[in-house]
C-alpha cells in the first residue's frame, strides 16, 4: 500500500505539471477509496476530472483521455482500457511491470463537481456519466465491506470475470 501511495504522489505530479493552465481534481477512487482493496487482486483508481467549463485540458472527453496518456507516457508505460489508463514501469529491464494504478480522466458535468462524464473508448456515445462519491457512500455505507471482499476473493480464486462494481451492488442488495 505504500508504494501505491508513493506512487500515486509521482502520478498526481506528472498530471498537474501537464495540466498546470488547470486545476484537476486529483483523488483515490475506487475499492481504494470504497475500503474494498484485497491483496489478492487489486488496483490503485486515481482520478483526475477537471472542471465542466476547463477548455485548457482539452475540448472533448476523448483528448482529455488521450492528453493525460501523453502526459503520463512522460514517466509510465501506458496502457489504454475502456475509460482509464494503466501505469506501468517504463524501464525496459523490469519488462513492463504493472504497478496496479489506473488513471481515470474525465470532465465533471457541471460546478457541483458531483456528476462527471468519463470517455468511454467503444461505447456508442463514447462517453459515460458516474458519480464517484454516489458509488464511495453506498459501498462504505452498506455496513457490508468485509463481506464484499470475501465475495472479491471468492471471484478472484475462481477465476470469475464480473465486473467489481456490479459484484458490490449485488452483494448489498443480497445482504439487506
Amino acid at each position: 500500500l505504500k508504494a501505491l501511495q508513493q506512487h500515486r504522489t509521482e502520478v498526481e505530479k506528472v498530471l498537474r505539471e501537464h495540466f498546470s493552465d488547470s486545476s484537476p481534481t486529483i483523488r483515490y477512487g475506487g475499492s481504494k477509496a470504497k475500503g474494498t482493496m484485497i491483496k489478492e487482486s487489486y488496483d490503485l483508481d486515481i482520478i483526475c476530472y477537471f472542471r465542466n467549463d476547463d477548455t485548457d485540458a482539452a475540448e472533448t472527453l476523448k483528448d482529455i483521455y488521450n492528453n493525460a496518456r501523453v502526459a503520463l507516457e512522460k514517466k509510465y508505460q501506458v496502457e489504454s482500457k475502456t475509460s482509464s489508463l494503466r501505469l506501468k514501469d517504463a524501464d525496459p529491464t523490469r519488462k513492463g511491470l504493472d504497478f496496479h494504478i489506473d488513471v481515470v480522466p474525465g470532465r465533471f458535468t457541471d460546478e457541483t463537481k458531483s456528476d462527471a462524464f468519463l470517455y468511454q473508448a467503444g461505447g456508442e456515445k463514447e462517453r459515460l456519466k458516474t458519480n464517484i462519491d454516489v458509488h464511495i457512500e453506498y459501498v462504505k455505507d452498506s455496513g457490508v465491506t468485509d463481506a464484499i471482499r470475501l465475495t472479491k476473493l471468492w471471484k478472484v480464486r475462481n477465476g470469475i470475470v464480473f465486473k467489481h462494481f456490479v459484484l458490490e451492488l449485488t452483494g448489498i442488495k443480497l445482504l439487506e
